[in-house]
Parts: C-alpha cells; structure tokens; sequence
C-alpha cells in the first residue's frame, strides 16, 4: 500500500505545481512558454493517478499485472477501473487529449509563440495551439478526478 500512498503524493504533488504556475506564476509573468509546463504537470499528475489506481486494483487482484506502455495501461484504466471508481468519459478524454499534446510536441521539430499561442508544428507542418485559456480549462476539469482520487485512497491511508 506504501507504493500506492507515494504514488498518490506524487500526483498531488504535481498537481499542486500545474496549479500553482497555472493561478500564480502565470498571472504575474504572461510567458506563453509556462503553457506547456502547466499542461506537462498536469500529465504527469494524471499518469501518477493512473497508476496509483492500477497497482491499487493489481494489489486486490482485480487486474493482472499492469502493463508497461502507456496506451496499455490507459486501456485498461478506462475499460475497467474507471467505470467502477466513477471517473467520467470527460476526464478520460482530458487525460488522451493531454497524452496527445505531450507526444506531439515530444516529436515537433518547430514550436514558436504568436499571440500569446504556444504553436507546435509537425514535419508536415500541421499544427496545435495551446493558449492559457486552454490549459485553465483542463486543470479545472481535471479537479473532479484528483478529488475521488484522494478520497478513495484517504479512506486506505494508515499513515495518517
């Protein structure tokens, strides 16, 4: 349970920082770039939380061992833990559409600001935008997710 409990802190932890630069570093400072830092927090946050959820079942035998690769593991977050812990489709697709942001920017070889936009572009040169507005938005509907997420594993805490 002590993994799990870590894995928890972690994705609060990160959670906490995406909130931090998204409510206070940001307002004050208005550098386009911290977009990305805000929305890559945020992530990882979520993939802690995903993770916390697979070693909780794999611990109570509900699933078998939890796969390595993302996409796995996603799959098997969303066809079975999520329906029985309650997490809406809304932030199932909040977790892919950040998963996708992160990935395409990973493989961009151009990113530029304009705007007050982060723009990323790929070798054929298609493009995503993320602005503030944006990346406000995903932390606000990710808060529903974060909170059933401490409350089931408050319950199981020993520690406190």
């Amino acid at each position: 349970m002590e993994n799990i409990l870590v894995l928890v802190d972690k994705a609060n932890k990160s959670c906490q920082i995406a909130d931090h630069f998204a409510c206070r570093v940001y307002p004050i400072l208005k550098e386009p770039k911290l977009v990305m830092t805000i929305a890559e927090n945020l992530y990882n946050a979520f993939v802690y939380g995903m993770d916390a959820f697979l070693a909780y079942e794999h611990m109570y035998k509900r699933i078998d061992n939890p796969p390595a690769d993302f996409k796995s593991r996603f799959d098997v977050f969303k066809s079975e833990i999520a329906p029985r812990y309650g997490i809406s489709k809304e932030q199932l697709l909040l977790i892919s559409d950040l998963k996708r942001v992160i990935d395409y920017r990973r493989k961009s070889p151009v990113e530029f600001v304009r705007s007050n936009k982060i723009i990323i572009c790929s070798d054929d040169y298609r493009m995503i935008t993320m602005n503030y507005d944006k990346v406000k938005d995903f932390l606000e509907k990710s808060k529903p997710f974060f909170t059933r997420m401490n409350s089931i594993f408050k319950q199981n805490d020993r520690r406190r």
